[in-house]
């Protein structure tokens, strides 16, 4: 009987344990999530500041149109950490554009800017390729990263 109360006991505490273990894995998660979504607001913030102090020293008295903003929208198969990097090392390039007229502008030349240029992130090198730019009083631009091929490896 004593050994039942032992066993009933154990179990009781074993199974206490796992639901603890199990609670700390998926609080970790949402932590790891939480904290991502804390530096992509904090980029974003510092994007729309260093944006902002631009605009405010290039306004002009006329109805001149400028670019306003810069907006990168990435596409490979990596995490959203990585699209992330990439997004805010383009719209780094980019930036220099905020506050430019569009007449000073050439259309043709902005996206080789970015088009096959390489990029280290986390040991890997990425290869950007340019689709589609559309320039307005917002600058977007859709961007491609490829895996660098080696060209020991391809034929």
């Amino acid at each position: 009987m004593k050994r039942k109360a032992t066993q009933g006991a154990a179990f009781f505490v074993l199974g206490f344990l796992m639901g603890c273990v199990f609670y700390n894995l998926q609080a970790g998660h949402l932590f790891d999530q939480l904290h991502q979504k804390r530096i992509e607001l904090e980029t974003k913030l510092a994007a729309a500041e260093t944006r902002l102090a631009r605009l405010e020293g290039t306004l002009t008295p006329s109805n001149e149109a400028v670019i306003r903003e810069v907006e990168v929208r990435v596409s490979c198969s990596l995490n959203s950490g990585v699209k992330n990097q990439i997004r805010k090392e383009i719209e780094d390039w980019l930036g220099l554009f905020i506050g430019r007229p569009l007449d000073s502008l050439d259309p043709e030349a902005i996206p080789f800017i970015v088009h096959q240029r390489t990029l280290n992130i986390n040991g890997r090198t990425l290869v950007l390729l340019a689709e589609n730019t559309i320039i307005s009083e917002r600058l977007l631009m859709y961007v491609r990263a490829v895996p660098e091929q080696d060209p020991l490896t391809t034929n």
